[in-house]
């Protein structure tokens, strides 16, 4: 190989393993784990804002920690398989520094709408809506709508993600809200959720 070719061969392979060794910028390393719950300008979503104001009583080695290890009974899994120290570090960092002026005009507004075909109506019209009560089932994540003086379940639906929540409130009629302990075993019936939160009242 002729000198010049050799040299600029090594050249590039040099500069190759530079660009290997080189870790991604913590922006990219948000964008890649963070942003999908936590929103892509750290303004929250699924998951908390990360932004100064909201994590300013954590010391450094705790959200790093977080961020490695997870936080038990939440969404936040553990990326220590994924990330290394010096990346939890540089995340830190990041969360640190201040978010740009938060702005909303009334053309973010409008293009954030999103209509849905309106389905068909399941709750009957002589239903009183002022006595509807939601019942929580953990661990299927859905959430059950239940006539509030016959306890007839007139719809269920999904919240989205599995729900962490241990507790409902239930109303019913003529009393206080009630606070009612979920069930974890998804074929409990709502019906006796509500009676069983009614009977501790």
């Amino acid at each position: 190989m002729h000198q010049p070719a050799r040299a600029a061969m090594l050249m590039f392979l040099a500069a190759s393993a530079c660009a290997e060794a080189t870790p991604p910028e913590p922006q990219a390393l948000y964008a890649e784990h963070c942003a999908s719950c936590h929103g892509a300008r750290r303004y929250g979503g699924y998951a908390p804002p990360l932004i100064p104001d909201t994590l300013g009583r954590k010391p450094d080695e705790a959200l790093a920690a977080a961020i490695l290890e997870g936080l038990p009974n939440t969404q936040m899994r553990a990326y220590r398989d994924t990330l290394s120290s010096e990346q939890a570090t540089a995340l830190v960092a990041l969360l640190r520094e201040p978010t740009a002026e938060i702005t909303w005009t009334a053309a973010d507004i409008a293009a954030s709408r999103e209509e849905f075909a309106v389905a068909e109506r399941k709750i009957p019209s002589e239903t009183r809506r002022e006595n509807l009560t939601l019942v929580v089932e953990r661990g299927s994540g859905s959430v059950v709508i239940l006539d509030g003086d016959s306890l007839e379940e007139l719809d269920r639906f999904r919240s989205g993600r599995s729900t962490a929540a241990s507790s409902s409130t239930v109303h019913s009629e003529g009393c206080w809200p009630l606070r009612a302990t979920v069930w974890s075993s998804t074929t409990t019936s709502s019906a006796a959720v509500c009676a069983r939160a009614s009977s501790q009242a």
